[in-house]
């Protein structure tokens, strides 16, 4: 077929130069047919929404693990190891230690300067009393409530010299325990005497002995 006419729309044969119809020279060139329109197709290279949402969720997770990590760093920085602070708290370090018993000691020195001190003060109550039943200017109710005090004395001493613990040697708590016991009795003693048995100042004066031989020992023990 060669076309159709302009006017009236009729075919045309192909070497037509005149229209059958309506007798125009008019002529419409036929147009070519068009292919059918193929089914789109994805282009290679671009990605897919489920290509997307895979790259979305590993940059997710890459975020994630950065931040985790940073965190990490961040907490180990902030937080002391857990070994060093163990190590601090269960052993004190060589310069703790010495100072620790340099203190000690240095309470341990006062301690037994102390109680050195509390026995000469016993005594010097002891002799004092001793000197008034000699002289016998003081009647024996006089005594003894001096020889009251004295006990007293002797006891309250007695029991405040290692309150704190500080000396924790046997030998040496035996030591003073047994020096404050010889002038309490000698304290007894001189109130037996004063009561009329006066057989017990000699009792007594073998306590006073016994009391300065182990009291001298002590001091030079102790550079007193």
């Amino acid at each position: 077929m060669a076309g159709f006419c302009t006017k009236c729309g009729a075919p045309l044969e192909d070497d037509a130069n005149f229209c059958t119809s309506c007798g125009s020279v008019a002529k419409i060139t036929p147009q070519p047919e068009l292919p059918a329109p193929a089914s789109r197709q994805p282009v290679t290279g671009q990605p897919t929404s489920a290509n997307n949402s895979v790259i979305v969720l590993l940059l997710v997770i890459i975020v994630l693990l950065l931040a985790g990590g940073a965190y990490m760093i961040y907490r180990n920085q902030q937080t002391p190891d857990v070994a060093t602070v163990q190590q601090k708290t269960s052993a004190p370090s060589a310069t703790e230690s010495n100072l620790k018993t340099d203190d000690t000691q240095r309470r341990r020195k006062a301690c037994i300067k102390s109680v050195a001190e509390a026995l000469a003060a016993n005594e010097t109550e002891l002799a004092d009393l001793a000197g008034k039943i000699n002289s016998g200017q003081f009647s024996n109710s006089s005594l003894l409530d001096y020889e009251s005090n004295v006990i007293k004395a002797i006891e309250k001493r007695h029991r405040v010299w290692n309150k704190d613990g500080i000396i924790n040697d046997s030998e040496l708590i035996a030591e003073v325990e047994g020096m404050f016991s010889l002038q309490a009795k000698r304290a007894e003693c001189m109130r037996q005497g004063i009561l009329g048995n006066t057989g017990q100042y000699v009792t007594g004066g073998q306590y006073y002995d016994q009391f300065q031989s182990r009291f001298e020992i002590f001091k030079r023990s102790f550079n007193l």
